[in-house]
């Protein structure tokens, strides 16, 4: 079975400014309100980590938009990357 994340922010350059990675309570807050835990790649800001979680969660694919295009809650919108 192939499991795609297509809101994958990878911690990398322009990433690094959304809320994700800027607000640590927030994404705390968020995290709590889905009883969820924050990802310790994203505690630690590790893009290697990322990869391997999703290894380890069978994530096949991960879609990211580009970041040079328009700002949408602080992250681009516009063109796809697949990872």
């Amino acid at each position: 079975m192939t499991i795609i994340d297509a809101r994958l922010r990878p911690p990398l350059k322009d990433y690094l400014r959304c809320n994700l990675y800027r607000d640590p309570k927030k994404t705390q807050g968020w995290s709590n309100n889905f009883l969820m835990k924050v990802s310790p790649a994203v505690e630690q800001r590790d893009a290697d980590l990322l990869y391997r979680e999703m290894d380890d969660a069978g994530v096949t694919l991960g879609v990211m938009t580009d970041e040079t295009t328009q700002i949408l809650d602080g992250i681009g919108v516009g063109e796809t990357v697949v990872y």
